[in-house]
């Protein structure tokens, strides 16, 4: 991986001042999200992050598993990505649609579409345990299609562990292809 794209990739978090920073993601030396040891001034898998969203962008061999990573880390990481309903809607219905719907591209931007016309939703409680696999399992994969295969295994984890909330990300599916607004969720 390029220096330089690294670089670009942290820049935008470290070019913040401290106040304008989330929260951090660990209070005991380890990722409050997924577990990874958190022994510097940021969390492992935070690191691991930005290296593969600079890998993502620049080669586009791994582009293709971009989002499902993206919905993944967030998931785990609910603190930081998933603050509002409207968020954990974006990333729960991601994975949704990537495993119920065969990652239909134009449910997908139904869902983003729907989001965008920011419908009232509720956001439920989440699961304590946000699955068994994390970024480091898919972190040191230098091969596309392993790579891919690791992201769906570590996507299907986290979906599985958000097991009671299957049923409202596909009612929220249903509703953004029906153009409806949701006032509870």
């Amino acid at each position: 991986m390029e220096r330089g794209a690294l670089e670009a990739a942290k820049a935008s978090v470290y070019d913040l001042p401290m106040q304008a920073r989330r929260p951090r993601e660990f209070t005991t030396g380890r990722c409050d999200g997924c577990g990874l040891p958190a022994d510097g001034p940021r969390p492992a898998c935070e690191e691991m992050r930005d290296e593969l969203l600079a890998r993502e962008f620049e080669q586009p061999a791994y582009w293709r598993y971009h989002r499902m990573a993206v919905d993944a880390y967030c998931l785990q990481h609910p603190r930081r990505y998933c603050e509002s309903a409207k968020s954990l809607a974006a990333h729960l219905c991601g994975l949704c649609i990537a495993f119920d719907m065969n990652n239909d591209a134009a449910i997908l931007r139904g869902i983003q579409q729907w989001l965008s016309g920011n419908p009232a939703l509720s956001k439920p409680i989440l699961p304590g345990s946000r699955g068994d696999k994390t970024i480091a399992d898919v972190y040191d994969l230098d091969e596309p299609s392993a790579y891919g295969r690791a992201v769906e295994g570590w996507a299907r984890s986290v979906w599985a562990a958000y097991e009671d909330l299957h049923n409202l990300a596909r009612d929220w599916v249903s509703q953004s292809r029906s153009g409806r607004s949701s006032k509870a969720g």
